[in-house]
């Protein structure tokens, strides 16, 4: 191949008749064609070679030849030099029939289902981009009724478990060449090109068929520079990389250069050195508690690696500090061997009132955001007190209120997320009324009482606040909005101090590291992104889901994160190099929470809970190796565990999900009757707590409704 390309050159640059050269130069080809086997396509070059030659047609052949030979045709994995920045051209000219945008795209999409299994991943990730690109340009031409009939024609196929459905909505909207500037997911895709990698041999397969096929609409939308076809020795399979789908959030910005950055991501030193001096000093607090079961630090163990904080810390609560490290100390080893128990609080009576749930960093207390604006705050002591003394129900409705706790009041509209501060004093709140607000749930010298009181109200966003949360010092926290943004605030502060602008949807939810230097985000434009909170810029862009990403958590060593989404998967991310690590396949609908274990010896977990109301417990580990046993497949003894007092029974063999290649299945589940979980947590001792309402379809709610139970 890489002969006859310098042949034709040589001929080219040799021949000054023009004829010559067009009859030379249909020979070479011919016989590159005959040699790779595309005997059909050589015959059809051959009989249109009786034609006029096109100059276009001419030079474009002979770069698209020298191209696919330097790319590595014959193995390698280097990717080939980009024409304009666009990859390798793709051949087209102006003979023949012409097909509409509709069959165009109908017909590479039939053939690219049809095609071999190595090749179908890397095919089908040029699909969903080229659709878009087809659809904007029948825009483009006020072809507003063609526009609408392959939209129409071609949606189905990218909604649910495939695209996102928020994106498609929007592109819906827009008819009009001016709707494509005024349309974030259009004006993505319509200005930053898309790059998708083929392999060699795919790269031919595809030449070769829309060449044979003549397919206008689909060859000028790939040479018109909205692709960057990458051609290397070997494709990555779809996801492989961590790159996911092509959605205008992943064009927006170039993953790769994003990802390069440099990031700290290290434990927090002014923390560790805190921490080293109470356990130096005896840590008074935590030596009168200790126990026999008391663990300490391993002799000649090696000292993790820390960052400095490049953002002004808070005055550290030594009392609460020793409180950490006294947890620390009896912090329970949980792993795939020794899963946890958990402890589910259960909301009675709530139906769909209850929006969110969040538990206090220690375990003491819970909250919960209802759709009336108002927050509830109770003890988990109080609640087990009552239940262990079975007392009348009706003693709770004399009591002023749902449960045995607090109603806060002051939101003008539905809660959708709580938070509460790392020494349990306060709470945050944000609601759909475009504020969040900073509540006195207790005092240090009382943690038994409950306060209530609201202190701050932060506006700023002026759209629902779907999130919000407190850095792990306190201080600072996030929230994430329906305008697209994620903003950093202090409590000492009405206005933001950062605002965090790059998601083309709204984020759903914010998390810091646990250094505090970085804050992550979730979006519905189905991206991960990771921003540094000193200057505002993103520095981790991770695209992977294919819907909604709706929780978040980060590791406790900060060097990956986990996600949830609608599309029913949870995904391990490597914050290091912004590639997904792992997915997590076993949910039956939205996973609507994720939370981190402590390190242990056992290793970490990842709890999620969703709609399908179960909790499911999975394995954090490396990608595994071929060959190596599999470390997170179900154990027979550890698969039945569930709750005692709301269960559903033992889940059978035909309703266990089918896992599929590479999928990871859960180490534990627990399952409830109808409570859906909205909150997994693990305390600073690994105690897993879940929690969710309960929704019997024959349930009728009382006039009081809102009582909290709390079962094991």
């Amino acid at each position: 191949g890489r002969s006859r390309a310098r042949e034709a050159s040589s001929c080219a640059a040799g021949m000054a008749d023009g004829a010559q050269v067009a009859e030379e130069l249909q020979r070479i080809v011919c016989d590159f064609l005959t040699e790779r086997g595309f005997t059909d396509l050589a015959t059809a070059v051959r009989k249109e070679g009786q034609m006029d030659p096109l100059p276009a047609l001419i030079a474009q052949l002979r770069k698209s030849v020298s191209q696919v030979n330097s790319s590595g045709a014959g193995g390698g994995g280097g990717g080939g030099d980009a024409q304009n920045g666009g990859g390798p051209a793709v051949l087209y000219h102006g003979l023949g029939r012409r097909l509409s945008h509709e069959a165009s795209f109908a017909a590479l999409r039939d053939w690219v289902h049809a095609s071999l299994d190595m090749f179908r991943p890397e095919l089908t990730a040029l699909l969903y981009p080229l659709f878009v690109r087809l659809y904007l340009d029948l825009v483009r031409d006020r072809r507003g009724d063609q526009a609408r009939a392959f939209l129409a024609a071609f949606r189905g196929e990218f909604e649910g478990p495939g695209e996102a459905a928020g994106e498609l909505t929007e592109l819906a909207g827009v008819t009009a060449p001016e709707h494509i500037e005024a349309s974030a997911a259009a004006r993505a895709h319509d200005t930053q090109p898309c790059e998708v990698w083929l392999s060699a041999l795919g790269f031919e397969l595809l030449v070769a068929f829309l060449q044979a096929e003549q397919l206008l609409p689909v060859l000028r939308a790939l040479n018109g520079g909205g692709f960057r076809v990458r051609v290397a020795g070997r494709a990555p399979a779809d996801g492989a990389d961590g790159s996911g789908p092509p959605t205008a959030a992943a064009v927006r910005g170039d993953r790769r250069a994003i990802n390069e950055q440099p990031a700290a991501l290290l434990a927090l030193a002014e923390l560790k050195a805190l921490h080293d001096e109470i356990r130096k000093a005896g840590a008074p607090a935590a030596e009168a508690a200790k126990g026999p079961g008391s663990k300490r630090p391993r002799d000649g163990a090696p000292e993790p690696a820390v960052a400095a904080s490049r953002i002004p810390l808070p005055a550290w609560a030594r009392h609460v500090e020793e409180e950490v490290v006294l947890d620390t100390l009896h912090r329970a080893d949980v792993g795939a061997d020794a899963p946890p128990s958990c402890c589910m609080v259960t909301y009675l009576n709530a139906g769909d009132s209850v929006n969110t749930v969040e538990f206090a960093p220690g375990g003491d207390a819970v909250a919960s955001g209802h759709a009336d604006s108002s927050i509830t705050l109770c003890k988990l002591s109080a609640l087990r007190q009552r239940q262990l003394a079975d007392q009348a129900e009706e003693s709770a409705d004399d009591a002023g209120g749902p449960g045995l706790g607090k109603v806060l009041l002051g939101h003008s509209g539905p809660v959708y997320a709580l938070s509460f501060s790392r020494d349990d004093r306060f709470l945050l709140s944000a609601s759909q009324d475009g504020c969040a607000r900073l509540w006195s749930a207790s005092d240090h010298r009382d943690k038994e009482a409950l306060h209530g009181a609201c202190l701050v109200c932060y506006r700023g966003h002026g759209f629902p606040v779907w999130d919000a949360a407190f850095s792990p010092l306190g201080y600072y926290f996030a929230t994430g909005s329906h305008d697209t943004t994620a903003r950093v605030w202090t409590t000492d502060k009405l206005l933001p101090l950062r605002v965090m602008v790059g998601h083309i949807a709204d984020v759903h939810c914010v998390r810091f590291h646990p250094n505090c230097n970085y804050l992550a985000t979730g979006s519905a434009d189905c991206s991960v992104r990771l921003w540094d909170v000193s200057t505002g810029t993103c520095v981790r862009l991770m695209c992977g889901h294919r819907s909604t990403v709706t929780a978040l958590a980060m590791s406790p060593d900060g060097r990956s994160c986990v996600t949830g989404s609608a599309d029913a998967t949870v995904r391990l991310w490597d914050l290091g190099t912004g590639k997904e690590v792992a997915c997590f396949r076993g949910h039956r609908g939205p996973v609507w929470t994720v939370a981190y274990s402590e390190e242990s010896k056992g290793g970490s977990l990842v709890a999620s809970g969703g709609s399908d109301c179960a909790v499911r417990l999975w394995v954090r580990a490396p990608r595994q190796r071929p060959g190596e046993e599999a470390a997170t497949h179900v154990k027979e003894r550890h698969s039945r565990r569930r709750p005692a007092q709301d269960v559903d029974g033992p889940m059978t063999s035909k309703d266990r999900p089918t896992p599929s290649d590479g999928d990871r299945q859960p180490v534990c589940e627990y399952f409830t009757k109808d409570t859906p979980v909205l909150r997994t947590h693990f305390t600073r001792r690994n105690l897993l707590f879940a929690a969710g309402p309960l929704q019997l379809a024959s349930a009728q709610a009382p006039a009081k409704a809102g009582a909290v139970r709390a079962g094991k």
